[in-house]
């Protein structure tokens, strides 16, 4: 049986905009926010101690029936998450013609799990790289969806949920899931009112610079390919906790998929060709005629995201190509920044502005 935290469902109340208005020796009377539109003397009473008991569970149990009359937004297993521990919950609701009876196509809800745990992955790489392209940060993206899971879903049109974790205890942990969800939230938001608008012919290196905060090809790409891949359009987000509350809500995207991808496309050359990449990766092959020279020596690197490994070949100097040697004997990733450009089916980079080993 889940437990109840009383520390939890008070976080929830002031959270909704409840205040503590009268104390007691025991209790602690919480007022209403207005938008409840409740009579004036309406209090929910808190215990001012908590401590862990038959008695204190039966009481919050109480708390959570009247909680549940009051947002009927929220179902009882929310509750449940929501005044046990500080987990979130990221809501999508699909109100499109084929899902209005509550109901939707086995294949459609696997595509919509796969691209949404895409999207999350994309805005913990972005969240921790904060690189526009070839965001990198595999372990954590992993990590955090490993610590997510699935919840029932609801009808009222069609909606899957998903509980996030705000918190992970590891070395390579990942962002809150508060922080992911406001990044993938924000990218929405600049879809919907920039990218939808944009000439794309006028998307150079200084525009890049001062969207930096919005711009990541992969989050992009993977945002718009979750209304291409799943033929959805009409969608609301929600994400709750007992901290915070945010919705985003987007409905003719999917007729506007061609126009985001010429953004992205455009947004893509742009930062390939002017804007200094840090990538992260193994050597996978050397290749130099003379390591004393600084001409001709070149290595190749495997740089790993989220979907798929980018092919990279850097040309160093005589002392970095050294160095690169040494490395790649013992099986330790290097660090290359520098203007990547594309040929074929790699990325080059001429000259780079730093080559580094990175610590073990």
């Amino acid at each position: 049986m889940i437990e109840l935290q009383l520390k939890y469902v008070i976080d929830f109340l002031q959270s909704r905009g409840w205040i503590m208005e009268e104390q007691g020796k025991r209790f602690n009377a919480y007022r209403a926010p207005v938008v409840l539109d409740l009579p004036t003397d309406f209090r929910i009473e808190l215990p001012k101690t908590d401590h862990s008991s038959a008695g204190m569970e039966i009481y919050l149990r109480g708390i959570l029936s009247v909680l549940k009359d009051l947002y009927q937004n929220y179902k009882e297993e929310d509750f449940l998450i929501l005044l046990a521990n500080r987990d979130s919950i990221l809501s999508t609701r699909i109100m499109d013609e084929d899902t209005r009876d509550g109901t939707i196509q086995f294949n459609k809800l696997s595509k919509i799990y796969d691209l949404q745990k895409k999207i999350l992955k994309q805005s913990v790489s972005f969240l921790l790289t904060r690189q526009p392209i070839f965001a990198e940060a595999k372990i954590q993206a992993d990590l955090f969806i490993e610590n997510s899971r699935s919840l029932p879903t609801a009808k009222g049109s069609f909606i899957t949920k998903l509980q996030l974790p705000e918190t992970i205890i590891n070395q390579d942990a990942p962002p809150s899931a508060g922080a992911v969800v406001d990044q993938v939230f924000k990218s929405i938001d600049f879809i919907q009112k920039e990218v939808v608008n944009m000439q794309v012919e006028k998307i150079d290196k200084a525009y890049v610079e001062s969207h930096q905060e919005y711009i990541n090809i992969e989050l992009l790409s993977s945002i718009n390919n979750f209304y291409k891949g799943a033929q959805i359009d009409h969608v609301e987000f929600s994400f709750y906790n007992n901290k915070q509350e945010a919705f985003v809500e987007t409905d003719g995207l999917l007729h506007k998929a061609n126009q985001i991808a010429r953004f992205i496309r455009h947004s893509r050359n742009v930062i390939i060709h002017e804007t200094p990449l840090r990538l992260h990766g193994f050597i996978t092959k050397l290749n130099s005629l003379d390591p004393t020279s600084d001409r001709d020596n070149t290595i190749s690197i495997d740089v790993e995201n989220i979907e798929d490994v980018k092919k990279v070949k850097v040309f160093l100097s005589s002392k970095d190509y050294k160095t690169a040697v040494e490395a790649h004997s013992q099986r330790r990733q290097v660090t290359i920044e520098g203007i990547a450009k594309q040929s074929g089916n790699q990325y080059v980079i001429n000259d780079p502005q730093n080559f580094s080993v990175l610590d073990v």
